[in-house]
């Protein structure tokens, strides 16, 4: 006889749940309307940051400026010394409360394919949190490590000449965060920019990277991104994935990923079959041996519980070694 127990499991780290306000930076860039572009641009690469709030004297949210922004004024023909922020800035912006759940914010980066998002206290801003704080320090610290590979996250970049304004007319062309002088010389936004300030070519100031295999988990990649300081990773000859492009695809896995663990017992000397068949399953990502009543737990990452449930009695049980089964479905990970 068969039975099946499904039990719902949650797993904390910590005291509180994270918030916004854990992962924000709060040393960012802050333009007003009647900046001009070109100081705004050295706060950005002062800062190393993308982007600058726009705020008025008493501090409230105006809108955003970013190095895209300042691209298509270079691509356009235009001067960084002649153009004010009021004249490229964006009014709508999304924003986010500093109480707000990390979690959350990782899905605002996934539903908007955001770069960076002010946090707000009393219509106040407080703090920015951009795709590489959430690559730093929010990714590792509630994607499961099964959820997802940096090869999801990678797509292949364009070619660009080694020029100011036609670099930027290529990032700006292509909606790309980078562009490829030739096979291992990356340059970002902030290249095109730092260029532009230091009279030199793109490719003197070219972005840094890191290599990972394509089967890298997408929590591994963001720990290694963080501990090297790099914003790029390559994948592949010519596959780069960006630091928005992990948050984004950080925050699909997260969204529809539920974790389930499935222990099976099976006859006497049928644990080698039941590793190799069992391991090829839609969904299966590891199957182990295990001591006490079940010889085998097979973990198993779906979207529902109907998918574990779909998985356990279609495709496990009717199996002839397959004696027993028990079934714990992580209905959440976080903190607490």
């Amino acid at each position: 006889m068969t039975i099946t127990l499904i039990g719902f499991l949650t797993f904390y780290h910590g005291a509180t749940l994270l918030r916004a306000s854990e992962v924000m930076r709060r040393d960012f860039p802050v333009a007003k309307p009647d900046d001009l572009m070109i100081d705004v641009v050295k706060r950005f690469i002062d800062h190393e940051y993308g982007g600058a709030v726009v705020v008025d004297e008493h501090g409230h949210l105006e809108g955003i400026v970013t190095e895209r922004d300042a691209l298509r004024l270079i691509a356009s023909g235009k001067k960084l010394e002649e153009t004010k922020v009021s004249d490229v800035m964006r009014r709508t912006v999304v924003v986010v409360n500093k109480d707000v759940p990390l979690k959350m914010v990782l899905q605002l980066f996934g539903a908007y394919r955001i770069r960076r998002l002010p946090v707000l206290d009393d219509s106040k801003v407080i703090g920015v949190i951009s795709s590489t704080d959430v690559v730093y320090k929010a990714i590792p610290k509630i994607l499961h490590v099964l959820s997802g590979r940096i090869e999801e996250a990678a797509k292949e970049l364009p070619y660009t000449k080694d020029d100011i304004v036609e670099s930027a007319k290529v990032l700006v062309e292509a909606k790309s965060d980078g562009a490829l002088i030739n096979s291992s010389t990356l340059i970002s936004e902030r290249s095109v920019l730092k260029a532009y300030l230091e009279g030199k070519r793109p490719s003197e100031v070219a972005e840094r990277y890191i290599v990972l295999p394509p089967e890298t988990p997408l929590k591994f990649a963001s720990e290694t991104m963080a501990l090297n300081e790099v914003r790029f990773v390559r994948v592949g000859m010519r596959s780069y994935a960006f630091t928005r492009d992990i948050a984004v695809r950080a925050a699909e896995m997260a969204e529809s990923t539920l974790k389930g663990y499935i222990m099976v017992k099976v006859k006497p000397g049928y644990e080698s079959v039941a590793i190799q068949e069992l391991s090829e399953l839609p969904r299966v990502v590891s199957v182990e041996l295990t001591t006490g009543p079940f010889d085998l737990v097979i973990t198993a990452l779906t979207e529902s519980t109907e998918g574990i449930t779909e998985l356990v009695t279609k495709q496990i049980r009717g199996r002839d070694y397959v004696l027993d089964t028990l079934t714990l479905i992580v209905l959440q990970e976080g903190s607490k």
